[in-house]
């Protein structure tokens, strides 16, 4: 438009097209230009917490790029990273910091021209997951023992590391953490270390175990494995007797015998299980009840002993153990059969009694006077011992002074059933009911004998003759001291058999008298040699017991007999008692059958004689006086 200055004025027009292609700035999409990482750990494409980023971007105005042109930039940022430290620019270049990992960062560029032709671009960026890195474990468990013993839990990577923060490929070292680690478990049980690794894992029941541990880095993860605790409850062996009495057990137990039981427990849940955790429950029964013994062993008594009380009685000893697991188990029941011996004593019988005489003056029915070996036999408690001549049988009373063999016979009574006895000792009672001497008697050694069995014993009836009165015959009492039952206490005391010495034969007190010629007496005279004789015919000392025995078939008594037909030797003292003063007259023996003496002074002269058999038996003495005349 053109003007003058008379106010004129012109107008041209022409068409000048400024019109462009696309008429906003190009702008291209902001990129990673550097990173500036505290440790040098640059990873292509990568920045991690910590790290401070540039990011630059190029703007392409397609209108107008004069020298005078002014265009205008603005960044902004979208971010979860609160600590981004982002600051606008102006340019196209924009830095940001990363302080968390995983962060997002969304960064827009917008640019102007003057026109108001305007463009952006955004391009997002995500933070290494460094320092946020998951954790993923697994557990390795290790038994040391049997399902209940304790357990070595192992928490490992599943790989090399916990977590990529910790690998030194992946992450810078400032990310690596130091890991924690707390264990559970469902049902609860202990640790040792529940924040330990490895950890000591202890099972409290017979059951599968969850175990869980948390691992914690940056991140935390979990892993679990099962620990099977299940085992059987223990194992209890039968039980066994282990002594009696504290021996080695024999074969045969009776009632109060200390029987001594023990079993062994195994446990199936525990290598070696904790002391004190074994317990024991011990059960008596017997005949199929309850057992009234008193058995009430601790519950940590390996080897209780209990002393039955029934006789014939079937016992059976079990035991319940547990072995902390809260399980129990039960052994099969120990039979143990207790004899019927000592229910009753046992009886001691006579077999028989016999004496036994090398020889003995025997006047046989119709024969003639023999010197003869003789047994008297006795063959059963009650009667009369006898010999037997022929086919005729003769009553003779056993003798004193002379060995008697008894034989005994020992029997269970009825209900003992005993199989065998212990023989302690014997002794025999004479009819004065005291002991014989020990020297006249004889007994096997203490011993045992069978059920049925025999004892051999051998006395001499001599009762009276050792203190004071003279021997009398009677009932001699063979007392027999037998254990039967439990051979430690059960002792009883059997009066046996009964052996019955009916005559004096054996210790009769000789008759003691002489003859004493020439005669006749009283007188003689001074000088007269004065002979004794003790066996003259007309005055004889004797003794009963050399008798001879007559056996006599007859009126009145078919079989009888008479005389004691022993042959013992009888010794003569002879004494000078009494003689007048001055008398020097001597005997010309003081023993023997004969002797002699000469008066030679007036008055009375007295010859005694003492007689005795061997036995200790002294006879009478004989005292004759002789009146001297001169």
């Amino acid at each position: 438009v053109v003007t003058g200055s008379k106010q004129g004025s012109d107008t041209q027009h022409d068409l000048i097209s400024v019109n462009c292609a696309t008429p906003a700035p190009t702008v291209t999409a902001p990129a990673i230009s550097n990173v500036l990482d505290p440790q040098d750990f640059l990873k292509d494409g990568k920045f991690f917490a910590g790290d401070t980023v540039t990011v630059a971007s190029t703007v392409t105005h397609n209108c107008f790029t004069g020298a005078n042109f002014l265009p205008a930039f603005s960044w902004s940022i979208v971010t979860d990273d609160p600590g981004a430290n982002f600051v606008d620019s102006v340019t196209t270049t924009q830095q940001f910091s990363s302080t968390i990992p995983n962060g997002s960062y969304a960064l827009t560029l917008s640019a102007q021209d003057q026109w108001h032709h305007a463009s952006s671009e955004t391009t997002s960026f995500t933070s290494s997951p460094c320092g946020a890195s998951p954790v993923t474990a697994e557990i390795v468990t290790a038994a040391t023992g049997l399902p209940m013993d304790p357990w070595t839990l192992t928490a490992k990577p599943i790989g090399i590391f916990f977590s990529d923060d910790s690998n030194p490929d992946i992450c810078p070292t400032r990310f690596a953490p130091l890991y924690t680690f707390a264990w559970t478990s469902t049902p609860a049980a202990a640790f040792s270390d529940p924040v330990g690794n490895p950890t000591t894992f202890t099972p409290a029941d017979h059951v599968s175990y969850l175990v869980q541990v948390a691992v914690s880095g940056h991140q935390t993860g979990l892993a679990t494995a099962t620990v099977n605790a299940n085992c059987d409850a223990p194992t209890v062996t039968t039980p066994t007797v282990v002594a009696v009495n504290g021996a080695p057990a024999g074969p045969e137990i009776f009632v109060d015998d200390a029987v001594q039981v023990t079993a062994d427990v195994t446990s199936n849940c525990f290598v070696s299980p904790a002391p004190g955790s074994i317990l024991r429950n011990w059960t008596l029964a017997v005949n199929g009840g309850p057992a009234p013994e008193l058995f009430t062993p601790s519950a940590a008594d390996v080897s209780p002993s209990f002393r039955p009380q029934t006789f014939g009685g079937s016992y059976a000893v079990t035991l319940a153990a547990s072995d902390g697991s809260h399980q129990t188990g039960t052994s099969a029941a120990l039979s143990v059969q207790v004899s019927a011996c000592g229910a009753t004593p046992p009886t001691v019988s006579l077999v028989q009694a016999t004496q036994h005489f090398v020889s003995i003056k025997q006047v046989p029915p119709g024969g003639a006077l023999t010197a003869q070996s003789l047994d008297i036999l006795l063959a059963s408690e009650g009667a009369e011992p006898q010999v037997t001549v022929g086919t005729d049988l003769f009553p003779v009373p056993f003798y004193l002074a002379t060995p008697v063999q008894v034989g005994v016979r020992v029997d269970s009574s009825a209900g003992g059933t005993c199989t065998q006895f212990g023989f302690v000792s014997a002794q025999v009672l004479g009819p004065d009911n005291l002991p014989i001497p020990a020297a006249d008697f004889t007994a096997p050694a203490a011993g045992s004998v069978t059920n049925g069995g025999e004892l051999a014993f051998s006395f001499t009836p001599r009762t009276g003759d050792v203190a004071g009165p003279s021997a009398v015959p009677g009932n001699y009492h063979l007392v027999v001291s037998l254990n039967y039952g439990r051979a430690a206490s059960a002792f009883s005391t059997q009066a046996g058999p009964t052996v019955h010495v009916g005559g004096r034969c054996g210790l009769n007190a000789p008759f003691a008298d002489f003859d004493l010629s020439p005669g006749p007496i009283p007188m003689t005279t001074v000088g007269t040699t004065l002979f004794a004789d003790a066996l003259a015919p007309v005055a004889s000392s004797s003794d009963a017991d050399n008798t001879e025995l007559a056996l006599v078939i007859g009126a009145p008594n078919p079989n009888f007999s008479t005389g004691c037909g022993l042959d013992q030797t009888l010794s003569f003292a002879w004494l000078l008692e009494q003689k007048p003063i001055g008398s020097a007259a001597v005997l010309s023996a003081d023993s023997g059958r004969l002797t002699d003496f000469t008066p030679d002074v007036e008055g009375d002269y007295s010859l005694k004689l003492s007689l005795s058999d061997g036995t200790g038996t002294q006879g009478g003495t004989t005292v004759i006086t002789r009146t001297v005349l001169p």
